[in-house]
């Protein structure tokens, strides 16, 4: 998984970089990358546990893309608030994920512990599924958004 992950924050960039290029925002490539994370994460909440080693590498390797939203803000802001901008970004990223990894503790907790000290399956696929209707919702919303700020951006152009 390390490895994936390494391969995604040296590829992301640089798909990022090339596809814009081509016309594709930068941010674009950011909720592509969520887009397929989320869909790798269904998949590995589907599986049987066995057969998930190749679905959790490449969910690392599309959890990097969301690093990309770090150059889209940089594009989006000043330059002389990206500092802030970056910042503000990286602390909430970091609440939110310690936050979110409260929660699916709290969800695992729900099922009572087998002898072994696990839970079973079904709490661990109940909270990755929580986890995916989040996310879904997040993606979902943030192409609406993407679609009415373009649509709103080309207006002011006319």
């Amino acid at each position: 998984m390390s490895v994936a992950l390494t391969a995604g924050f040296l590829s992301s960039g640089v798909i990022a970089q090339r596809l814009s290029r081509r016309g594709v925002p930068t941010i674009s490539v950011a909720g592509w990358g969520m887009a397929g994370l989320v869909a790798v994460e269904a998949a590995i909440a589907l599986a049987p546990p066995a057969r998930t080693v190749w679905l959790w590498s490449a969910a690392s390797f599309l959890a990097a893309f969301m690093a990309v939203g770090f150059a889209a803000l940089n594009q989006a802001v000043p330059s002389r608030l990206a500092a802030r901008a970056n910042t503000s970004m990286n602390l909430f990223m970091f609440s939110l994920a310690f936050s979110l990894q409260y929660a699916f503790g709290a969800l695992l907790e729900l099922w009572p512990a087998g002898a072994d000290g696990m839970r079973p399956l079904e709490a661990w696929r109940c909270a990755l599924g929580a986890f995916i209707l989040v996310q879904t919702a997040s993606v979902l919303w943030f192409w609406a958004y993407r679609r009415n700020a373009l649509r709103h951006s080309q207006r002011a152009l006319d």
